[in-house]
């Protein structure tokens, strides 16, 4: 069973990246679509989900260390 609480507390947390990349709409996306082919969040699955926070974690931490 997926849990919502999981769920939205993944999705605040990528949203949070997001802004740290100044990330807008159409580039976090483009980035989905590329992924995980999927137009966005509310499509992917927790596991995806859990993937797209890492995925956005590790650019965030070359964008800040660069």
């Amino acid at each position: 069973i997926i849990s919502n609480d999981k769920i939205n507390t993944l999705i605040n947390e990528s949203d949070k990246i997001l802004r740290e990349l100044s990330w807008d709409n159409i580039q976090g996306r483009n980035y989905l679509k590329k992924e995980f082919n999927v137009s966005a969040r509310k499509d992917l699955n927790e596991e995806q989900l859990v993937s797209f926070v890492d995925k956005l974690k590790s650019i965030r931490d070359q964008f800040l260390t660069h």
